[in-house]
């Protein structure tokens, strides 16, 4: 059965999860992580909803990440290699770096070994890979700090994201088919992990809204967040996993927002997502990937015209 990369669904699927479960999420864990002294808020909830103030990305060369932050690192030269605003919620892979780390040093147990005893999703490398889609710009931007240091090497049985493939762990590394998927979401559900995650909205960039590893969507025109809000509350009885084809390319959507809405959610860069609504517990999954008809790598408009067309698909029908 297919495999979807799931990107950066590991972090509200997996290390979320796991660190509401084993972490304090007001204590202060900068000290072990090797921050003591620093500008940065390191409590898991600060992590967990990106307001640590972390840049948003920084390649994973094996150097600890305060050394590699004060470093001279060209900020910058590439849309990934920037600093995060001030007292806005920036969201960062580091932050969850930093909570697979920190569950690893507070469990005493590989981060790995860890997710295995926690969820049904599949670690890397995949015995049946997933659809290869071309380089994204962490590609272009690790090139960037060093030039003579090679990517890690590309495979269909090993993730798109080039810091997974590097062995950062916490923020991506996974796939699922769609019944894997739509068990592991069940479980999620089961364990009341949604339900935690989808409060305490922290104000962040362009408008955004963390909670604790799930972003409020918005409304308005074009939105994600206008199209599941037509949903009638209790028309999902269990989690609706759709997957779509991804041999052509949807008409392209404008989104204008004008506010947020009841629905949560988390977008994978390389096309999953999904959608949470506490009032009944109503999930949606969506399984797509972002290559398109010519073998090129989609834009975030035509993946989110992409996405919006396996959503609409079913919405009217609920």
């Amino acid at each position: 059965m297919k495999n979807y990369d799931l990107a950066s669904l590991t972090k509200p699927l997996i290390t979320a999860p796991l660190a509401i479960t084993f972490l304090n999420l007001d204590q202060d864990y900068a000290s072990s992580l090797g921050f003591e002294d620093s500008i940065y808020h390191l409590t898991p909830r600060a992590l967990l909803s990106h307001g640590s103030g972390l840049p948003p990305w920084l390649p994973f060369n094996g150097t600890p990440l305060r050394e590699l932050l004060e470093s001279n690192i060209p900020w910058g030269i590439h849309p990934l290699l920037r600093k995060a605003p001030e007292k806005l919620a920036c969201y960062s892979d580091l932050n969850y770096r930093l909570l697979a780390e920190q569950l690893s040093l507070s469990t005493h147990e590989d981060y790995l070994s860890l997710t295995q005893k926690h969820t049904i999703l599949k670690p890397f490398p995949w015995i049946q890979g997933c659809t290869e889609i071309p380089p994204g710009p962490d590609h272009e931007a690790w090139k960037c700090i060093d030039s003579k240091q090679p990517i890690p090497f590309y495979h269909v049985s090993l993730p798109h994201d080039v810091n997974s493939r590097a062995g950062m762990r916490g923020h991506a590394g996974f796939a699922a088919s769609p019944i894997e998927f739509k068990q592991a979401i069940k479980n999620w559900i089961e364990g009341e992990f949604p339900k935690r995650m989808a409060k305490e909205p922290l104000l962040g960039e362009n408008g955004s809204l963390w909670g604790l590893g799930l972003q409020k969507l918005r409304q308005g025109t074009g939105s994600l967040g206008s199209l599941l809000t037509r949903i009638p509350s209790g028309a999902l009885s269990e989690p609706l996993v759709i997957e779509g084809p991804g041999d052509h390319l949807s008409v392209n959507v404008e989104q204008h927002h004008e506010g947020d809405c009841d629905w949560w959610g988390h977008l994978a860069f390389t096309g999953p997502a999904i959608f949470y609504r506490p009032e009944d517990q109503a999930c949606i999954g969506l399984l797509t990937h972002r290559k398109g008809p010519q073998g090129e790598l989609l834009s975030q408009s035509q993946i989110h015209a992409r996405r919006i067309e396996l959503l609409g698909s079913v919405v009217d029908f609920l």
